[in-house]
């Protein structure tokens, strides 16, 4: 089940919606070619191209909740494997407190949210571009609420949306629509001020 093509979509779409495309452990957007479907026997391919990995945050691997994982890199997913699971849910709240939050996200609100566990936010500070990404993530934030969640992932991971949403059709994408996935964060009360 856990390799199965739908599983895989509905965990990836999940993940993908949750934290805006973001890898979360970095604080950087995930590369659109890591959902490419490889070919093996491209050796080049091989060694250029890292490949996404489904990570649970918990102890409990054989959880198949789509609400349990994360999306990364498989290079970086031992880097997730070595955090105490305290650790990686201490991320992972906090980013989502992060995208559910009204305000624009800074620096300020970033240490106020991880005010007690600095170490979170020293290790994204440390990232050559950080800045960079984090005005990614705002744009990401603003362009969801204008143009909807479908549209970021056609426009900013065309890889995501043919392999995993175009490949089942119009009826799977309805029903993530119909059981809420895609609906179920709600991005409008975001201040449009910083178009």
């Amino acid at each position: 089940m856990w390799w199965a093509e739908d599983v895989k979509c509905y965990d990836i779409i999940t993940a993908m919606k949750k934290f805006n495309g973001f890898d979360i452990l970095n604080f950087r957007p995930l590369d659109d070619r890591i959902f490419k479907r490889l070919d093996y026997r491209d050796e080049q391919e091989r060694r250029t191209i890292s490949v996404y990995a489904r990570h649970h945050p918990s102890k409990l691997k054989e959880s198949y909740l789509p609400w349990d994982l994360l999306l990364t890199e498989r290079d970086v997913h031992n880097t997730f494997e070595s955090l105490e699971e305290d650790k990686q849910w201490i991320i992972i709240l906090g980013f989502e407190m992060l995208m559910n939050s009204e305000k624009f996200i800074d620096r300020a609100l970033i240490e106020e949210v991880f005010k007690n566990d600095p170490w979170v936010y020293e290790n994204w500070y440390d990232q050559d571009d950080f800045e960079d990404n984090l005005k990614l993530l705002n744009f990401y934030r603003w362009y969801i609420v204008e143009y909807g969640f479908e549209q970021l992932l056609k426009d900013f991971y065309p890889t995501v949306y043919e392999r995993f949403i175009g490949q089942y059709g119009l009826e799977f994408w309805e029903m993530f629509q119909y059981t809420g996935l895609l609906g179920g964060l709600d991005f409008s009360y975001i201040d449009k001020s910083f178009k």
